[in-house]
């Protein structure tokens, strides 16, 4: 670990600063990708046996101050994007729906006993129509947190052991884990 954590919100403090940090890495990666693709066009255009690292380097360089700030740019749009549409771009990805508490009750009332419980607000709850065992917290903050569900999980496990299920996920919104993986999650790559 970068930096030591004596307890669970220590822990919690030091997985968001990391999170922020690759976060804001995230420009710097693109300008040096960049960088490093005009350097290599260089480097492939040079005749075999006459490699010229000097000039391969200042193509580099060249490429970070010509592409950089688009990449930059490019960056800055796209965690705008991530942070308004992230929910949309969830669902169309998982092909989740939303689910209300007529359509599954005992899933839906397993939830909100738990949010109850903890004071919290009830997030969305959604649904994947796959066999697989699965489930996933996303969102960013209290409008967009949202629970997804498969529904193999949901057919496969008994009720106490589903309710452990939306607990580890209600946890991670809590501890605004969903939040570090809902942008990244969103990105293009």
């Amino acid at each position: 670990m970068i930096l030591g954590a004596t307890g669970l919100t220590t822990q919690i403090q030091n997985n968001h600063f990391k999170s922020a940090i690759l976060l804001v890495g995230f420009p710097f990666l693109l300008v040096l990708m960049a960088g490093t693709f005009c350097g290599g066009l260089d480097l492939l255009s040079q005749r075999a046996g006459m490699t010229n690292w000097n000039h391969a380097l200042r193509s580099a360089e060249a490429g970070i101050v010509q592409f950089g700030p688009g990449a930059v740019l490019f960056a800055g749009a796209w965690f705008i994007i991530a942070y308004f549409f992230q929910g949309r771009m969830m669902r169309m990805a998982s092909h989740s729906r939303p689910v209300t508490r007529e359509q599954m009750p005992r899933v839906y009332n397993l939830l909100e006993n738990l949010c109850i419980s903890r004071g919290l607000t009830m997030p969305a709850f959604e649904m994947i129509d796959s066999p697989a065992l699965n489930a996933f917290a996303s969102g960013i903050d209290d409008k967009s947190w949202r629970i997804t569900l498969t529904r193999g999980i949901v057919e496969a496990l008994e009720d106490d052991e589903l309710e452990s299920v939306l607990g580890h996920e209600l946890t991670h919104i809590m501890n605004r884990d969903a939040r570090c993986w809902s942008s990244p999650s969103s990105s293009p790559a």
